[in-house]
């Protein structure tokens, strides 16, 4: 019988992602009224309309981002979801596999997560006291990996990465 919990996780918007979604509104209006002002054109005016308001539309909705952690067996997958309708796997790996397993807020941190290539944030925010992180080999770079946990994926971790595992 296979192991298997899923946890989902929604971004919590940072105020960048604010500052896109109300300069895209305002660029796209203002770009929809240009061909109010060019009489050759004017008459195409609620294409240009329609047209920026779908571009509005796709960038605002597209800062909705929504993480998921898969944990089956020995195998973590966090999938990436945009808008809750694309889905783009953007980490898979073996438990196993991991460096170490961690809390962000230990002294593990600053002796794995610091000396890494590249990082990957897969959780709402970063400053939440739920996050863990794990250094793994990850398309030929050292990676460090941020996810949010809960009871289940902790006695999860211990059960399969056990030595890997910190608390």
């Amino acid at each position: 019988m296979e192991n298997i919990i899923e946890k989902s996780v929604v971004k919590t918007k940072q105020p960048r992602d604010k500052i896109i979604s109300y300069l895209s509104v305002i660029i796209c209006v203002l770009l929809s009224a240009v061909p109010l002002f060019i009489p050759l054109i004017s008459g195409f005016t609620p294409v240009f309309v329609l047209l920026f308001g779908f571009i509005a539309y796709k960038l605002v909705t597209s800062r909705n981002i929504e993480f998921e952690y898969e944990l089956v067996e020995n195998f973590m997958t966090i999938s990436k979801i945009l808008n809750k309708r694309s889905r783009r796997k953007i980490f898979s790996g073996a438990l196993t596999d991991f460096d170490i397993i961690a809390p962000k807020k230990s002294k593990f941190y600053e002796e794995y997560g610091l000396n890494v290539q590249t990082t990957l944030e897969a959780v709402s925010d970063l400053e939440n006291e739920s996050i863990y992180f794990g250094v793994i080999q990850f398309n030929s770079k050292k990676t460090c990996v941020f996810f949010e946990t809960d009871e289940r994926m902790l006695k999860h971790f211990k059960k399969y990465a056990d030595y890997k595992y910190k608390s």
